[in-house]
């Protein structure tokens, strides 16, 4: 949101500050996953491969590669790829990203390419603005029972009300909205309802 609200710059750099005390908390975290990952595609007879999968992504209207843990062999999830998906483990590595200044850690959800394109902007402006994020409205909006489309649906009107709240909300609201994504999010997350 290019010279629209300074409270952003103090978001992204929150943001900076909490990816890098992250990394520092989870490295032994990390470090584990990477193990387990390596000793796994050994036990299943692949060899070394890296734990690591790029992919490129599209946000704020710019490509960049985000970075996940490895979850999958040949296009079928690996048996620690199944408890990476399950608790969201694959997606710890974003907070380079975010570090980077790629990410944010909330925001909406980097889209593919061929995906980011059709959605805007037409659906959501603040995709073209707002650095993707680690998590988000959207994601808290993720229910089983709604069809792909309904949740898309959802998606967009979530992210609508966070564009909505960076526009014009203090820094204080901003933060506020932020931690209570966050806070979602890990209760989420223990509920294991990912894949």
């Amino acid at each position: 949101m290019k010279n629209q609200h300074p409270s952003l710059w103090l978001k992204y750099g929150l943001d900076k500050v909490a990816s890098f005390v992250l990394l520092l908390v989870l490295a032994p975290l990390l470090f584990i996953i990477i193990l387990c990952i390596l000793v796994g595609d050994l036990a299943q007879g692949h060899g070394y491969r890296s734990p690591f999968t790029l992919e490129k992504r599209i946000g704020p209207g710019r490509p960049f590669i985000i970075i996940k843990f490895r979850a999958a062999n040949d296009g079928q999830l690996t048996n620690v790829g199944r408890y990476l998906r399950k608790w969201y483990l694959d997606e710890l590595p974003q907070l380079v990203n975010i570090l980077k200044g790629d990410m944010s850690l909330v925001g909406p959800r980097p889209l593919p390419e061929d995906q980011y394109y059709s959605y805007l902007p037409e659906k959501v402006a603040s995709r073209g603005v707002l650095r993707a994020g680690w998590t988000g409205l959207t994601i808290l909006e993720k229910d089983a029972s709604l069809t792909y489309s309904q949740m898309g649906e959802r998606g967009f009107v979530a992210e609508r009300i966070y564009w909505e709240t960076l526009q014009k909300g203090t820094a204080l609201q901003i933060l506020r909205m932020d931690v209570w994504v966050m806070w979602r999010t890990l209760h989420i997350i223990a509920k294991g309802e990912g894949l």
